[in-house]
């Protein structure tokens, strides 16, 4: 998706909650990522966007090779915490069958 796209018409945002997915809802979120190949562990926000069809901007943390979230940068991550960004993958489009369920 380029410039010039309309303001997307739903959010799922982790900021916005403790954990991915939110408590009492978990089961039906991942199972609907799932069905449009968005891996829901990884996931920190998807925008909903309706273009030409219903398609969605998927943003994820990216892994090292053991797993792991990770901090990209070079530094003592103790003493330069404040500073420290989990590594995010490019995000990526995902065309939907459906909008996401509503939450609890």
């Amino acid at each position: 998706m380029t410039g010039g796209v309309s303001a997307p018409v739903a959010v799922l945002d982790v900021r916005d909650w403790q954990c991915w997915p939110p408590e009492g809802w978990v089961e039906a979120l991942r199972k609907w990522a799932e069905q449009h190949g968005i891996e829901a562990r990884d996931t920190y926000r998807i925008e909903v966007h309706v273009i030409d069809t219903l398609c969605a901007r998927v943003f994820q943390y990216d892994r090292d090779e053991k797993g792991y979230r990770y901090c990209p940068r070079d530094h003592d991550h103790m003493a330069d915490a404040d500073r420290c960004r989990v590594a995010r993958r490019e995000p990526y489009t995902v065309l939907l069958t459906s909008m996401p369920p509503e939450g609890p």
